[in-house]
Order: C-alpha cells, then sequence, then structure tokens
C-alpha cells in the first residue's frame, strides 16, 4: 500500500494520461462532467426548485447574500480537493509532495510511484469525502440556502470527471502497475517486456531442459 521511492528496474514507461494537452480526452472530460450537472441539476429541480434560491418577499438581496457565499466557497473548494489529494499520497508514504500552480488552477503531485490500487484511493478520495460532508450540510441548512451548497456539490460530482477518466484509464491496465503523478499529469509503468535479443537466465536453461 505504501509509495515505492525508486522505480523497480522491471519496469518502464508504458502510458500517459496528461488530459489538459489531449483534446479528444479533454472533450470525453467535458463533455462527463456536463452531463453529470445538468442531470443533477434537472432532477434535484424536480425536489427542491430553484425559485428557492429567493424565497417571497427577500428581494435581489437575498440572492446576493447567497452569490456572496458561494463564490468564495469554490475557490475553498478547489483548494481542499487537491489538499485531500496531497494528505493521501503524504498518508501513503510520499516523501517529496508539491503542489503545481497552473493559471487558476492547483494540482498536488509526487515523485514516488504507488500501486494501481492505492492510487485510485488517493485519486478519488475528494469526491468522495467531500462529497459526504456536502450532503450532510445540504440536509442541514434552510431549504433556501440548500442550492448554495448543492452547486458545490455538483461542482464536486461532475467537476471530479478528469478523476474518474483516470480511474478508468487505470482500470485499463490489467496487471502490477505504478502509477506517479506528476501533478498535471499521470504516468503509468508496466513490467518490461524482454526482448527476442535477451537470453535466457541460468534457471531459465534449466527449465527448458527438464521440460524436454
Amino acid at each position: 500500500m505504501k509509495a515505492i521511492h525508486e522505480l523497480p528496474e522491471n519496469y518502464e514507461d508504458i502510458s500517459h494520461i496528461h488530459i489538459s494537452k489531449n483534446k479528444k480526452s479533454a472533450l470525453v472530460v467535458n463533455l462527463t462532467a456536463a452531463g453529470i450537472a445538468l442531470i443533477m441539476i434537472l432532477m434535484t429541480h424536480l425536489i427542491v426548485p430553484l425559485s428557492s434560491l429567493i424565497p417571497e418577499g427577500s428581494g435581489a438581496a437575498s440572492l446576493f447574500a447567497r452569490v456572496a457565499v458561494l463564490i468564495p466557497s469554490i475557490f475553498l473548494y478547489v483548494i481542499m480537493h487537491e489538499v485531500i489529494h496531497g494528505v493521501g499520497m503524504k498518508l501513503l508514504g510520499c516523501e517529496q509532495l508539491n503542489y503545481v500552480f497552473s493559471g487558476f488552477y492547483i494540482s498536488a503531485g509526487c515523485r514516488d510511484f504507488f500501486r494501481k490500487n492505492t492510487f485510485l484511493l488517493i485519486d478519488l478520495a475528494p469526491v468522495v469525502l467531500i462529497g459526504i460532508l456536502l450532503n450532510v450540510i445540504c440536509f442541514l441548512v434552510p431549504i433556501s440556502w440548500f442550492w448554495v451548497f448543492y452547486v458545490l456539490q455538483i461542482i464536486n460530482i461532475a467537476g471530479a470527471s478528469g478523476d474518474y477518466y483516470i480511474a478508468y484509464h487505470l482500470f485499463a491496465h490489467d496487471g502490477d502497475v505504478l502509477v506517479r503523478d506528476a501533478g498535471t499529469y499521470i504516468i503509468v509503468y508496466g513490467k518490461a517486456k524482454r526482448t527476442e535479443t535477451e537470453t535466457p537466465t541460468e534457471d531459465e536453461h534449466t527449465v527448458e531442459e527438464t521440460e524436454e
């Protein structure tokens, strides 16, 4: 479960997941996020109408107050999301954690290597933990404030499409793979395949002779 600090000799770089630099991947992630957000809005609107944001007689000041809370909360969410990634890496053995700032984005990275299942925990931890917290808040706040925090939940679940994409990509790799999060992209390592020019070891000669 713990991070591996040095790449084993029999592993090699087999793929990169670089969503921001791959137009097809970026399109898939963005369409997925938009689809999830739309479904969440439409389904929840049937239970808690969007009009509840502005209770009768409250006026525009009420809406302004909600927006004033929502905007900084979005920035706080983005930070929390990456901090959870970083804390997960640290708890699982990352020795040198770093945060990468790119424009309006922040991402956590680590120079160490993680087993696939371990990295999946790190990858999906923010959407699960923050999702549970926001669900509790949504149930506790007055209905007029429900959509303020539910918008954060939409951003949390739909905005994690990049994490889902990474998880899907990792599931597609069978066998024992290692993963390194470089911050802005993911590198997947697999066991190197022996080339035809490589000669069998002494043990392999013994096995072949025994079979004969």
